[in-house]
């Protein structure tokens, strides 16, 4: 289940790329809809073995981020695609994609 529900935020994910007004500054990525769950997935990823550098490509990395959800999560865990914005090293969340249609005034559709 959570694979299936992965896979089809991962296609709208995808199908939103075009609406992302400056791909070098803001990018999404799936994670937990609980708040604690998702921090303890940021904090998986940000602690990943042989994985360093800066904190918004780690984070923007779908396949290890899918890996850690199917390894350290329950198969019904509810997810939500992010959006985030790259703040130096770090990253900055700016909201659920919902959450950042409404505020940008974006005709996309979420299906």
């Amino acid at each position: 289940m959570l694979y299936d529900n992965y896979d089809k935020l991962n296609g709208i994910r995808f199908n939103f790329q075009p609406y992302i007004k400056n791909p070098n500054l803001i990018y999404t990525f799936i994670g937990p809809k609980d708040k604690v769950l998702f921090d303890r997935f940021v904090k998986l990823l940000l602690e990943t073995p042989n994985i360093s550098g800066i904190s918004y490509f780690v984070i923007s990395n779908l396949a290890l981020g899918k890996d850690i959800l199917i390894e350290h999560f329950p198969d019904n865990t509810e997810l939500e695609i992010y959006v985030s914005s790259k703040s130096y090293s770090n990253f900055c969340l700016v909201g659920t994609l919902k959450e950042y249609i409404v505020k940008e005034g974006l005709k996309f559709t979420i299906q």
